[in-house]
């Protein structure tokens, strides 16, 4: 039976991430951790610092898919919106810590379903008609899988992909929001 695919989603952004491990977690190094962690960026700004050991990135593997999750804390919701505001949030599946622009980014590696329930809870209103929340979870499932599929080509540079101005003339402003913003995750 094909394993289900996995999207790695990026959750947060900073100089130092704390988090919890509910369950059993192992590290690439094969050590196995659980409870509160925090890591740093390292002196140079180019690695993460954890338990006295620097490294490029760190992983965190639950040890049981079904059981396990990760606490992420200060995590901001509602970015951009009236009701901005930071929180503990709680995630199933692997945590990345990464070094991306002089920051460290925590990325949630999950599988495809459950960040389908994940997004559609989150974008849709639990009163919303089973047809209407159906529906979307199609065209979420089907916009997920195709922007994983493209991941797998390269990106072409700047200067030889088309000029969307020439598509659209005129004084509006057009922002695509693609996974040619976010290379690692």
């Amino acid at each position: 039976m094909p394993q289900e695919p996995r999207v790695r989603v990026g959750i947060l952004s900073a100089p130092t991430i704390s988090f919890t491990l509910t369950g059993l977690y192992s590290t690439l190094s094969g050590e196995m951790v659980t409870g509160r962690q925090e890591v740093s960026l390292s002196e140079s700004g180019l690695a993460v610092s954890w338990n006295g050991r620097v490294s490029r990135s760190l992983e965190f593997e639950p040890t049981s898919y079904a059981g396990d999750s990760f606490e992420l804390e200060g995590v901001t919701i509602g970015v951009d919106f009236h009701w901005e505001r930071k929180e503990n949030q709680r995630f199933r599946g692997a945590l990345r810590v990464i070094v991306e622009n002089g920051r460290l980014t925590a990325v949630n590696e999950v599988n495809v379903e459950d960040y389908l329930v994940s997004v559609i809870s989150s974008e849709m209103s639990s009163t919303s008609s089973l047809e209407l929340l159906r529906a979307h979870a199609v065209i979420s499932r089907g916009w997920v899988l195709s922007m994983m599929s493209r991941g797998k080509e390269p990106i072409p540079p700047a200067d030889r992909r088309p000029d969307v101005r020439a598509l659209n003339p005129g004084p509006s402003l057009i922002r695509y929001w693609d996974r040619e913003d976010h290379l690692n995750f």
